[in-house]
């Protein structure tokens, strides 16, 4: 059978007329997020299926074989790819997974994967936030060489996450699947987008740097009225206003490191770390100039 298949297929050439391609890729499990890349990287099954009549057979002339497996490098296959991955891994390629054939010429072929994709990422409410990729579908899958004249792609619309499993920081929101084209160089083209929505899980963010801001700018504040001494010498609350802005520090130096660095949104952790810096530096600078005031007021000559 396999040598009566190779001798009327080409690997190289494409069915004749126009190929219906269905392709699943169904999300399993999102290796994570880099905010400051700005990629999301996510394992995948992925399922193409299409109709080649050069491998069909009769099978009552090959002993009622009702199907058959063949490398994947031996046969043509679909040139199928996401447009804005950045890394891709096969996890099978050691080991080159077969496709499976059916008689009347039906090609299935499967496979995992890991993608590393860009994926804009808004830190405006960091870390609260939701990410979507809005600069480009999160996967966009087309043809490489054909437009849709020749290769049409299909999928279902409602996405299965029957493998997936969840990951510790982002929770799975939804995955909307749309059939779509685009025009490339006055080529129609067929293609497919994934979409995939996130929100995050705020819990260490807010234990180990939205509460610590709270409290930190809490201290710093109540502080400034605080009397820790009746000598008249305040080097206790100098002390404390200083390690404050230390801390404030850091905890800012930490924000910057996690997100991406934009000129457009400013996280919402960092906004109320500035708002503690300046509520400190405008209290002080308040309570210096009653302190000035009442110095020359109570000390004046008689």
């Amino acid at each position: 059978l396999t040598e009566y298949l190779f001798t009327r297929h080409n690997v190289n050439a494409p069915p004749d007329g126009l190929l219906d391609v269905h392709y699943e890729m169904e999300l399993v499990h999102i290796l994570g997020i880099d905010e400051l890349k700005q990629t999301m990287t996510v394992l995948v099954y992925v399922d193409e299926k299409w109709n080649d009549p050069s491998l069909s057979w009769d099978p009552a002339l090959f002993g009622g074989i009702t199907k058959t497996w063949l490398p994947i490098g031996q046969i043509w296959v679909p040139d199928i790819i996401i447009f804005n991955m950045l890394h891709h891994e096969d996890l099978l390629s050691a080991v080159r997974a077969p496709v499976l054939i059916y008689p009347n010429g039906t090609v299935e072929a499967s496979h995992p994967a890991v993608y590393t994709v860009t994926c804009e990422i808004n830190i405006k409410r960091f870390p609260l936030d939701d990410q979507r990729c809005r600069a480009a579908p999160f996967f966009q899958i087309a043809s490489w060489t054909y437009g849709k004249d020749k290769i049409r792609l299909h999928a279902h619309t409602e996405h299965s996450l029957e493998h997936y499993t969840d990951n510790e920081e982002w929770r799975l929101l939804k995955v909307t699947v749309v059939e779509d084209e685009y025009e490339h160089e006055g080529i129609n083209v067929s293609e497919l987008r994934y979409d995939v929505s996130v929100k995050r899980r705020p819990l260490f963010y807010m234990v180990t740097l939205t509460f610590p801001s709270y409290v930190m700018c809490a201290i710093s504040v109540v502080g400034l009225f605080a009397r820790f001494s009746t000598t008249g010498e305040r080097e206790e609350r100098f002390t404390l206003g200083v390690t404050a802005i230390l801390t404030m520090a850091v905890l800012s130096l930490v924000v910057s490191e996690k997100v991406p660095h934009s000129s457009t949104h400013v996280p919402l952790l960092g906004e109320l770390i500035r708002g503690c810096h300046l509520k400190e530096c405008a209290l002080s600078h308040f309570l210096a100039i009653l302190s000035s005031h009442s110095v020359s007021l109570f000390c004046a000559p008689s």
